[in-house]
């Protein structure tokens, strides 16, 4: 499982993080992403909107996702019913 997981990642070796204050055009720059060819993207929760950025995200069911900035098991909890794939946070223990 844990290959596969990698995998995406190892083949890309970029992955587009996002983070915006204002989510209204989100589709329209994934599908930019998408079209551009990364099927990642990061959601870095540095504002209010992450939560809502992954769940409209994972909807799509055609981009896999990753959140940043995590800081404590509840938020880690909401990544993940919002749709997150998984959680990156460099530096955590």
């Amino acid at each position: 499982m844990i290959l596969f997981l990698y995998d995406p990642i190892r083949i890309i070796r970029v992955i587009p993080n996002i983070s915006l204050n204002d989510i209204t055009h989100i589709n329209v720059l994934v599908d930019s992403l998408i079209k551009a060819g990364f099927l990642i993207c990061e959601i870095a929760f540095r504002n209010e909107n992450a939560f809502e950025a992954l769940k409209i995200l994972s909807a799509r069911n055609n981009i896999f996702l990753c959140t940043r900035n995590i800081f404590n098991i509840n938020q880690a909890i909401e990544a993940i019913n919002c749709g997150a794939n998984y959680i990156l946070n460099p530096g955590s223990r």
